[in-house]
């Protein structure tokens, strides 16, 4: 007996082939094993197995198009934010920064050449601090080695118990210390101004260290092209022979462009202060037979620096002291006669 089946891929006009097949063949009536779905015709589950997987995929292909479409959008917005965060992210690490301890030396008192205090940020030769109200903790170790360093070097009763002595040209014995009084290094240079921090006005203690028994001399006009230098740094107004010069100035023409070296400041000082202006006393290296010595000392004011602009960087400064040293037997240690010293001020 032969089954009648539906052709798969019928030409959906309602007629149908008989055929015979063999054993797998499915029966149904006429009227059964289809409906018409939009254009094309499904099989029931069931009557054709083939088929109704088919369909049911399809099924489920229709209904979760939308939602896997949604899903992939949000995916998709996902990882370009994700890709966003780390461009920034990158750019930032890679965006150049400010200066930090890394890029400077590291502060040390040498026992030989120019010297300053206070030391600066972490102990590097940069001094960071903020101006802002209420931020007198940053620089408030500046302010303090500044003060200590005067309480303990200059104090006038170190003067009354004969061990200490303030000398000049005339006087200067060499069982004694001698000393600069306190009143030598300016009026803004105080603890009562906070040594001009907070008004962008910072002051630095510059120290000329020598070995025991050096002596030292100012530069003569036989010493060439050094002294020439000199007298341009140093000007005739500060000149001394009987002095070691000092000057400061930007160590950089972008240094420069930062500091209005031919503007006096809103007190009427130069925008660069020295206190005593003609530099340290030469008579403070001498022979002595006292092993203590306190080191002459010059008080240096920064009074027209701008650092904080909207590319706030650091303006570093050269401070040179103009001599040369000579050691017991007569040889001069510097030929140059130089001995330099640079730091940096960021304020912000």
């Amino acid at each position: 007996m032969s089954t009648q089946t539906w052709m798969s891929g019928g030409s959906g006009s309602g007629v149908y082939d008989p055929v015979t097949t063999g054993g797998d063949a499915v029966q149904f009536s006429e009227n059964e094993g289809w409906f018409t779905k939009g254009k094309g015709r499904t099989y029931k589950f069931g009557t054709y197995k083939e088929s109704g997987v088919k369909s049911i995929c399809t099924e489920i292909r229709n209904r979760s198009r939308p939602r896997c479409l949604f899903v992939s959008f949000v995916a998709t917005v996902l990882i370009i934010l994700a890709l966003l965060i780390i461009v920034i992210v990158s750019s930032r690490n890679t965006a150049p920064k400010l200066p930090v301890q890394a890029e400077y030396e590291k502060w040390e008192m040498r026992t030989t050449g120019l010297n300053f205090v206070p030391a600066g940020y972490q102990n590097t030769v940069l001094i960071k601090y903020s101006q802002d109200d209420g931020q007198e903790a940053s620089f408030y170790n500046y302010t303090k080695s500044l003060n200590d360093t005067l309480n303990v070097n200059h104090a006038p009763s170190h003067i009354y118990d004969g061990s200490h002595a303030v000398c000049n040209e005339s006087y200067n014995p060499g069982n004694v210390v001698c000393e600069q009084p306190i009143s030598l290094f300016g009026t803004a240079c105080k603890d009562a101004h906070k040594f001009g921090y907070p008004a962008g006005q910072p002051c630095v203690m510059l120290y000329l260290n020598l070995p025991v028994n050096y002596t030292v001399r100012g530069l003569l006009p036989r010493d060439g092209e050094s002294y020439i230098q000199m007298e341009k740094a140093v000007g005739d107004a500060r000149f001394n022979a009987n002095r070691v010069g000092v000057s400061c100035e930007p160590a950089t023409a972008e240094d420069a462009a930062r500091v209005d070296m031919k503007k006096r400041s809103g007190t009427g000082a130069a925008p660069i202060e020295y206190h005593p202006d003609q530099g340290f006393p030469i008579y403070f290296f001498r022979p002595r037979t006292v092993k203590e010595f306190i080191p002459p000392a010059v008080m240096v004011q920064f009074t027209t620096i701008h650092t904080r602009l909207s590319d706030a960087r650091p303006v570093q400064f050269k401070c040179t002291a103009w001599g040369k040293a000579i050691d017991t037997q007569g040889n001069v240690i510097n030929e140059d006669g130089v001995f330099t010293s640079s730091f940096a001020f960021l304020m912000h």
